[in-house]
């Protein structure tokens, strides 16, 4: 998270929980003004211990950007939440991104969704897999930049980054474990007939087959 953001930034960090990365953002002088915020007693008071040793980082108590609202900052972090979650955050405050340089987003899942409500309030993104003890992360960063290109499902699914192409091994470490998930998903529904299991069954078909035909490219990038 921490080498997409901007140096110079001034940031805001939602869900801070222990404050590892305002804490580094400050500490290295990366960033000349951190706000970290968190809506849990537990984290705020360990935020609150943060800001007694860093000068440069501010701790604040609230839900969302709400505890940010009088206050400015260039570059927005969230991570750790899911990607609707995320969502809901940026839709209810959305008058507060506009000024913004970037937004730096890691959603644990709903990607798409993010992705599509990023895409249709003017957001472009590039975007980057990580892999840490097993477990694959989406980092997205956005800039407050109209996307030009094609909105396809594969964009919405795989991200706007071609990382089939850019990050073959990556890629195909996150989507066969995603893809057996969803093999799963289709062998629990069984041969039950009734039309709302049978569309189920037929979307996650679809997304299957989606994901195999991207496999496939990465596969064929990776040789």
């Amino acid at each position: 998270m921490a080498r997409a953001i901007p140096r110079g930034s001034i940031v805001a960090d939602i869900g801070s929980d222990h404050g590892l990365l305002p804490e580094f953002l400050a500490v290295s002088g990366q960033c000349p003004q951190v706000f970290a915020a968190d809506i849990n007693p537990g984290p705020f008071e360990r935020l609150q211990e943060l800001e007694q040793r860093c000068l440069q980082v501010s701790a604040l108590r609230g839900d969302g950007l709400q505890p940010l609202l009088h206050h400015n900052f260039t570059c927005l972090s969230i991570s750790g939440l899911g990607g609707i979650a995320i969502r809901d955050i940026l839709q209810r405050e959305q008058s507060k991104l506009q000024d913004l340089t970037c937004m730096v987003l890691q959603p644990n899942n709903k990607e798409r969704e993010l992705r599509q409500f990023l895409i249709e309030h003017g957001w472009s993104m590039r975007e980057e897999l990580v892999e840490e003890a097993g477990v694959w992360y989406e980092i997205m960063v956005c800039t407050n930049k109209k996307w030009v290109g094609e909105c396809t499902e594969a964009n919405l699914m795989f991200g706007f980054s071609q990382r089939w192409r850019h990050q073959p091994s990556e890629f195909i470490g996150k989507w066969e474990y995603y893809k057996h998930g969803l093999i799963r998903a289709i062998h629990g529904l069984g041969k039950a007939q009734r039309a709302e299991v049978q569309g189920k069954k037929t979307d996650l078909l679809r997304r299957l087959s989606i994901i195999q035909q991207y496999i496939n490219k990465a596969k064929l990038w990776k040789e």
